[in-house]
Formats: C-alpha cells, structure tokens, sequence
C-alpha cells in the first residue's frame, strides 16, 4: 500500500505519512513545502547536486578513451561479469533495451564488443568484450578506478561504507514503497 500523500493540506505544507513502528501508518508529518527547510528535501537536494556533479566528472574521465559513460558502463560490466544477456546488460546499468541495443552497435563497430548467441537458446543475444576490447578495458579501467578512489578520498573509508549503506537502505525502502522490488 501506498504512503504517498496525494495533495497538501494547507498551502505551503503538505502531509507525509510515516511507517508506525507496528507496520500501520503513523500521523501524517508536516512537510514544509515552500522552502527547502525539511530534512527530507534538503537531503534530495544534495544527494542530486552530488550526483550529477559526480556523474559530470565521470564522463570527463572516460571521455579521454572516446568513450561514452553508457559505452564505458557496458565495457565496464561484461569486463566484470563476462558475456551477458543484453537485457541483463540493460537491468544492470537501469538503462532501456533501446538504448542498450545503440551503445552495443556503437561498442560492436570499434570492434570492442561483440554480439553472440548460445546454443541452449538462440532467441538470447550475449554481449562480449572481443580480445581487443578486453585489452582496451585491461589497460584503462586501472586508472578509471583510481580516478573514482580519489573522488571519494574526501569522505574516510568508513564514511564511504556508511554512505553506502544508508543509500543502499534508502534506495531499498523506496522501491519497496514504489513495488519496485529490490533497488540495487
């Protein structure tokens, strides 16, 4: 069931239901909606800015290969995981079949990857890196991670594993809220 409040209840406010502690809904929390001032909105905030400057300085990172960020993403997973099933690839990386389809013709045309189909079920079309995109991911995903590392050496290792975890619990709670399932 949903908890999601339909409309505000006076203006510049709006109710948020929260979960009791029996599983049944709490009072609604007044959410100030006229400023950012609730914790909840502050925090979206952030987490976005955060995000998409992060993202940012990502796809400048890979870039420098002619590559990109969805390119690098796919690279990047069958280099970990090995051959895979385009709609994996596209669960993965939370990406449309459509989109998946381009990036692998874009990958598939520099010879970086390859499509191939097993024996088991031939409706299946498999992702691969090719030898030479195996040697292209060996060669700068070394520098790739370290480039990561250092975008995150602000926050100690244990505040990185703490961020993790109360991302990891936030983005579980909402795609349970949504019926998503489980959120990566």
């Amino acid at each position: 069931m949903s908890t999601k409040s339909a409309s505000s209840s006076t203006a510049g406010s709006a109710p948020a239901h929260t979960q009791a502690p029996s599983g049944g809904l709490a009072a609604p929390r007044v959410i100030q909606t006229r400023n950012a001032e609730d914790p909840a909105l502050r925090t979206w905030i952030v987490l976005a800015r955060a995000y998409h400057t992060i993202v940012r300085a990502v796809s400048r990172d890979v870039s420098r290969h002619r590559l990109t960020l969805g390119q690098f993403a796919v690279m990047e997973a069958l280099y970990h995981k090995g051959a895979l099933p385009l709609g994996r690839v596209g669960s993965l990386l939370l990406v449309t079949a459509g989109n998946i389809t381009y990036v692998v013709d874009q990958l598939e045309r520099r010879g970086l990857v390859r499509r191939e189909r097993r024996h088991g079920d031939r409706r299946v079309v498999y992702a691969a890196l090719t030898a030479k995109g195996r040697a292209f991911i060996d060669e700068i995903f070394p520098a790739h991670a370290r480039y990561i590392a250092e975008l995150f050496d602000t926050l100690p290792p244990d505040e990185q594993n703490q961020l993790r975890c109360l991302l990891k619990k936030l983005g579980f709670a909402v795609a349970e809220l949504e019926g998503e399932g489980k959120a990566d």
